[in-house]
């Protein structure tokens, strides 16, 4: 999962396409709804070890799915992309509009992974 992580990081901090098709070759014609679904995800794992902090301070709180709508181009991009590229229906799934780990993903690979995008993604703010 480490790989994958890795993509959508470099892709995100670089908007550049080659770095993704290279290892992922998803024909994907809306670019810009791709850079949504790709922050969105990252977003989605950075919330995910922010619940696990919370956890280690006795707050009552659980994992959640991230929750898509169809009508949003991204996530019509995210469901078709987690159920076409191998390395994504490996790890994730799409199911009742909600995106989640599989089940056989352990729980300490996930709360690593979400970890990693925790401490790596370099959210670039839209305004100053």
């Amino acid at each position: 999962m480490n790989e994958l992580i890795n993509d959508m990081l470099k892709y995100n901090q670089t908007g550049d396409m080659d770095i993704w098709l290279s290892k992922h070759p998803w024909v994907v014609e809306d670019i810009e709804s791709f850079g949504v679904m790709i922050t969105d995800v990252l977003a989605w794992f950075r919330l995910g070890y922010k619940r696990e902090l919370w956890k280690k301070d006795g707050k009552r709180v659980k994992q959640k799915p991230l929750e898509i709508n169809l009508s949003y181009p991204w996530c019509n991009i995210l469901k078709d992309i987690t159920e076409n590229d191998p390395e994504f229906l490996k790890y994730f799934y799409v199911s009742k509009n909600k995106f989640d780990f599989r089940e056989t993903v352990a729980e300490e690979e996930r709360i690593q992974a979400m970890e990693f995008v925790y401490n790596n993604d370099h959210v670039v703010p839209l305004y100053n």
